[in-house]
């Protein structure tokens, strides 16, 4: 018998199509040879099976053999995004950047998320808190943002993911609130209240 066995390939999504192209074939006879196609081929994430064929080198012929194939497959996993550095077309990744702001009394921050992907990608990214490390001014504060989920297209949605991450940190500033005299300040908008003596 003449058996074909396919290969089982694990392979990280890159936006580019994906070959499965390794097979052994044994049970060839003398100096006959023949060789193997129909490999498994993808481009997103999912599970892709061979349909192994065969075809004849000089002077054999295949009709002499019992051919048995045993089809490989080709995995394509998502790619896991980080979070923070440079990410670039060649290298995803998920920006995370906090806005400074002025102290006020809480610990509440302003940020956004942007995915950089392989060409022609495209996701969006939200958080579900955003938060400084303590409410107090400071330079480079440690910002945690929580809750981060991809939305987008769904079989864009499927080449890439977070892992068991959901959560990043980045660094911004919170500066002095400038309080003001006179008028009429309040907890929302404080100030220094300018009272005569009698």
């Amino acid at each position: 018998p003449l058996t074909v066995t396919g290969s089982n390939r694990s392979v990280i999504y890159n936006a580019a199509t994906q070959t499965n192209s390794a097979a052994t074939v044994s049970g060839l006879v003398g100096g006959e040879s023949a060789t193997p196609s129909g490999f498994a081929s993808g481009r997103n994430a999912g599970v892709y099976n061979d349909v192994l064929a065969l075809t004849a080198g000089a002077n054999t012929l295949l009709s002499n053999y019992s051919v048995t194939n045993i089809n490989g497959s080709l995995t394509v996993t998502p790619y896991p995004l980080s979070f923070g550095g440079t990410p670039s077309a060649n290298s995803p990744g998920v920006t995370v950047v906090a806005a400074d702001r002025v102290y006020n009394g809480n610990t509440a921050a302003s940020v956004s998320l942007t995915p950089v992907l392989f060409a022609g990608d495209t996701l969006t990214a939200t958080s579900g808190s955003a938060n400084f490390d303590t409410k107090n001014v400071g330079t480079g504060k440690t910002v945690t943002v929580g809750g981060i989920t991809l939305a987008g297209n769904a079989t864009t949605l499927a080449n890439y993911s977070l892992g068991n991450v959901s959560s990043a940190t980045t660094t911004a500033n919170i500066t002095p609130y400038q309080l003001s005299v006179g008028g009429t300040p309040s907890t929302n908008s404080p100030g220094l209240v300018v009272a005569a003596n009698d």
